[in-house]
């Protein structure tokens, strides 16, 4: 604390930190926010203090700074890269009835996003997850190229004008549909959560519950920025990464793989209660339900 109050030297920061304040610069952003410095690590009070002002930092945020090509704060953003590899690989069909001389087609895989984003050493962290849907805009720097993602288009410099195939984790439109329908509404005369919020929830948990945490005990603490969003918009009651309106079908959830090392490191202290898909370290599913469903056609059909 005396260190930054004395105005510590920028060179003395990791290089990744280096590098965001040169983006923010680059940007005219004033402020930076950096958990790693703006939340005291060593102290619980201060900790416990941030935590629920998660969802309010991140989603009012002016956009996120991802480093996703660098397993720590040192790797920085920028990488040495050769442009020409970065553009798409076009190919001209052999000519017959009905093509035109002059008409080609872009190369494209279905894995392009995971591979050079989604898999990289960042996205498997569990505190970052809520980091990237909560803000409104991110740039992410991965090892080939700069990509953006906001609440409506995916971009990259190969792609500028939208990433094919792409579906992103950030296509929050049930929730925002919601927003609007109880836009004026009190807590108490907002509705229960509806199927389409309840199936998003469920994709949010299903990508989460890959993700690594250092620290098991911070399993339900890395999703409190969603929750709030969640419990916001519709007046329900969070209960242990659930929800008290459907609690019913969201205990149906199951594992894949039983008992493999995913979401947490093995240390054998409480994480949650053991009906909650929390308790457990593997990736999960819960139940897909649509506005037919009711909690006794999801249990005859488990049973």
């Amino acid at each position: 604390m005396a260190e930054f109050r004395a105005e510590r030297p920028i060179c003395d920061l990791p290089k990744t930190f280096q590098d965001a304040i040169v983006i923010a610069r680059k940007l005219s952003v004033r402020y930076l926010w950096i958990d790693a410095l703006c939340i005291i690590q060593d102290s619980m009070e201060d900790v416990q203090r941030q935590i629920p002002l998660m969802e309010r930092i991140y989603s009012q945020s002016a956009v996120n700074i991802a480093a996703s090509a660098s397993a720590d704060p040192h790797g920085g953003l920028f990488r040495a890269r050769e442009p020409a590899a970065v553009i798409p690989g076009l190919v001209s069909p052999q000519l017959h009835s009905g093509v035109s001389e002059n008409e080609k087609y872009y190369i494209f895989d279905r894995k392009y996003w995971d591979r050079q984003i989604s898999n990289g050493p960042l996205h498997r962290r569990g505190w970052v997850f809520q980091e990237r849907l909560l803000a409104p805009r991110v740039i992410y720097f991965s090892k080939q190229q700069v990509f953006w993602e906001c609440f409506t288009e995916n971009k990259c410099e190969a792609f500028p004008y939208g990433i094919p195939k792409h579906h992103s984790i950030k296509r929050l439109e049930p929730l925002w549909e919601m927003v609007a329908l109880n836009r004026g509404k009190t807590p108490l005369d907002r509705q229960d959560m509806p199927g389409p919020l309840l199936d998003l929830w469920g994709r949010l948990v299903r990508e989460y519950s890959n993700c690594v945490l250092t620290n098991s005990n911070d399993k339900l603490a890395a999703l409190l920025g969603i929750v709030g969003l969640f419990a916001t918009t519709t007046g329900d009651q969070y209960l242990a990464g659930m929800w008290r309106s459907s609690l019913l079908e969201q205990l149906c959830w199951w594992v894949d793989q039983p008992g493999i090392k995913g979401t947490t490191t093995t240390t054998g202290t409480y994480c949650a209660p053991s009906w909650s898909w929390a308790s457990l370290s593997s990736p999960n599913s819960t139940p897909r339900l649509n506005n037919s469903e009711t909690p006794h056609t999801v249990f005859n059909c488990i049973y």
